[in-house]
């Protein structure tokens, strides 16, 4: 779906999908059967293609919970977000990605979020870099080492900084209780687009 989702125009073999998508042929013919059925794309001799990415995008985000990826609060000296991000600016690894309000800050302003969100693959690390202290409550940075990889794909520099790609920003904030549908929305219309 994500790869679907990120590729509107292309068509696709059944073989190249699951090569892109990093999954088996078995696990795309399934998924492919069922998008069909659902009336997401057809399936065509050596060509699918996605026919409805709104509905898709819909239905995505109606199963998603950005909770489900474990974030883990912590709270950070450093006095605002803006010192924050100058550090992971200075943190060339790129052993992170922004995300929900963090990143939405840097692509389609709407909502002022002073919180930090990220993945990482290293959170040793990045607790070493921003001085991270465990909270139960009150953090003001959020931290997921993701299980499922793929939400670390199309990751991209955006000023300096490491972030998830505009889908993925989108599928975070959809369903954030503080004022996330309205900056959702807002990158689903000026950067998205569907």
């Amino acid at each position: 779906v994500r790869t679907l989702l990120t590729t509107l125009e292309k068509g696709w073999t059944m073989k190249e999908l699951a090569d892109a998508s990093e999954v088996s042929l078995a696990q795309a013919f399934k998924v492919t059967d069922s998008l069909q059925e659902e009336g997401y794309l057809t399936k065509e001799r050596g060509d699918i293609r996605l026919i409805d990415a709104s509905g898709l995008l819909d239905a995505w985000t109606s199963a998603y919970r950005y909770g489900e990826n474990g974030f883990i609060g912590f709270y950070s000296p450093l006095k605002d977000r803006s010192e924050v991000f100058a550090r992971l600016k200075a943190d060339q690894g790129r052993r992170y990605a922004l995300t929900m309000g963090s990143a939405a800050s840097l692509v389609a302003p709407a909502v002022r979020s002073t919180d930090v969100y990220m993945y990482t693959e290293d959170m040793d690390i990045l607790k070493e870099l921003l001085e991270l202290v465990p909270v139960e409550f009150g953090g003001n940075v959020y931290v997921s080492v993701p299980k499922d990889a793929s939400v670390l794909r199309g990751t991209r520099v955006l000023d300096g900084l490491s972030i998830v790609s505009d889908l993925q920003i989108y599928l975070d904030l959809a369903n954030y209780p503080q004022r996330g549908k309205e900056q959702a929305d807002e990158i689903r219309n000026r950067v998205l687009r569907f």
